[in-house]
């Protein structure tokens, strides 16, 4: 047995509170380490218990919450049913017990869900020699998050059948339930969109930074994919050329494309209209979107560039996005300085959210190694900027020049530049941010603006408040 296991913490009076009216026990304090041995924590014989597990990143987590503490299954009488909220990285401890090799939960067999908040639920009987211990299947984050109706409706009818089964029985056995996950949004994918400035700031550049640090952290090719819905420019780019090196799925040239007379042509109606060309966004980034777990998708030039056809990289965006409702996340490439590059960055973020497209922060391009403009100086600046003024913002990463990419054989530096990548820019709050606008509760409405919060009073005014918190 796991050391973990043999912990046993004692509850105090204040940590449980009973709902007389339904039965229902809601333990306000309780671990991961916890569910091994419930029923020796509470002093029960036999304990039935759905819990919802989650990590410090999910947000809005109420919902969840007051399904389990007004939910009353059919378990039977003289049989206790628990139920609560748990979150697995509280502490070393907590992460370990909940996906170490040693942990609780691999140790009986149970999986460990690829993503939170998940359903675990519990079933434990002093006669039994093996409890029950599961993730409920079927159910995706985002349904937990906001309770749907047709969730709640399964997850108590399946339950409750199963539940006597298992205590009948004492055969361990999976809740599967037929719950459909076809929504965009609900499945595993994350779309981050990256926008620049300005024209040749480096956004494919860092397109191909991310992609290539991802492949390092363990994503796998297959589950990587890049598009470049519109383009100015046909001739092959440095990370088109990485994509078809390393076996990502990539699209360089999308459904849009500015040739040459591309606006007259628009305005004389000899193009297709800008509903048209949306959707046509729309069904490539779907397409694309299959089966993937990262789908990085590069903007064209600045954040108005097609503005005149409706089709900038706000409406891009929008139609780039999980649903109507639901649009993907905005890293912002900048340049380096520090008043230019903080007032490009406001200016290019507030076009986006002023059209509910939520913008997560800014990734600084080619900044150089010293001088009074130095990366070290800029980042320090910048970082106190965002820190001070705008908290809601994340700077991600302050990128060094790499003038070797724009040499002869740019192939022979990439892995070079993916180094300087990692050691200069947060994949991981990326993909953090990422996933927070992905799942949050929040329905953005695209052409309505993002209202975002001044951080204290000495903020400059700033038309720009928000109704979405994204913290680190």
């Amino acid at each position: 047995m796991s050391p973990l296991l043999q912990h046993v913490t004692r509850w105090d009076e204040e940590d449980i509170f009973i709902d007389n009216d339904d039965g229902v026990e809601w333990l306000s304090s309780i671990s991961i380490q916890d569910i091994y041995q419930l029923h020796l924590r509470l002093n029960q014989k036999v304990v039935r218990g759905l819990f919802c597990i989650y990590g410090s990143w999910n947000i809005n987590l109420h919902q969840a919450e007051a399904l389990l503490r007004t939910w009353s299954p059919s378990i039977g009488t003289g049989r206790k049913f628990v139920t609560g909220m748990i979150q697995v990285d509280e502490s070393d401890e907590s992460i370990e017990a909940f996906c170490g090799d040693n942990g609780c939960l691999k140790s009986i067999g149970c999986s460990v869900p690829d993503k939170l908040p998940a359903l675990l639920a519990v079933v434990q009987d002093a006669s039994k020699v093996q409890s029950f211990i599961e993730i409920v299947k079927g159910v995706c984050s985002h349904q937990i998050l906001q309770a749907e109706p047709s969730v709640i409706n399964n997850v108590k009818a399946t339950f409750n059948s199963l539940i006597l089964g298992i205590a009948n029985s004492g055969k361990k056995r999976k809740l599967d339930l037929p719950i459909s996950t076809d929504s965009p949004h609900s499945q595993g994918v994350l779309r981050i969109f990256v926008a620049g400035d300005c024209a040749n700031v480096g956004k494919s550049s860092i397109c191909l930074g991310l992609l290539g640090n991802l492949l390092r952290i363990g994503y796998k090719p297959d589950e990587l994919a890049y598009i470049k819905p519109v383009t100015q420019d046909k001739s092959p780019q440095l990370v088109q050329l990485y994509c078809e090196k390393v076996g990502i799925h990539c699209i360089p040239i999308g459904p849009i494309v500015f040739y040459k007379g591309f606006t007259r042509a628009f305005l004389a109606g000899e193009t297709e209209s800008t509903q048209e060309m949306l959707e046509n966004v729309s069904i490539a980034i779907n397409e694309i979107s299959r089966r993937k777990r990262v789908v990085v998708v590069d903007g064209v030039g600045y954040s108005s560039v097609g503005s005149i056809c409706g089709t900038d990289n706000a409406a891009i965006a929008a139609a780039s996005g999980y649903s109507k409702e639901r649009p993907l996340g905005v890293v912002i490439v900048g340049p380096s300085g520090v008043g230019h590059a903080i007032d490009s960055f406001n200016l290019n973020a507030n076009y986006f959210e002023t059209r509910g497209i939520p913008v997560m922060g800014a990734i600084f391009n080619k900044l150089n190694p010293d001088g009074y403009y130095s990366l070290e100086h800029c980042r320090e600046q910048v970082s106190l900027y965002f820190r001070t003024y705008q908290p809601t913002w994340q700077p991600f990463g302050f990128v060094p020049l790499t003038p070797e990419l724009n040499s002869d054989k740019p192939l022979d530096h990439i892995d070079e530049f993916i180094n300087k990548f990692a050691l200069h820019v947060n994949i991981n709050d990326i993909l953090k941010f990422a996933r927070l606008i992905r799942e949050s509760e929040t329905s953005f409405c695209c052409d309505e603006p993002i209202k975002r919060g001044r951080a204290n009073k000495n903020t400059p005014q700033n038309p720009r408040k928000s109704s979405v918190r994204l913290s680190r």
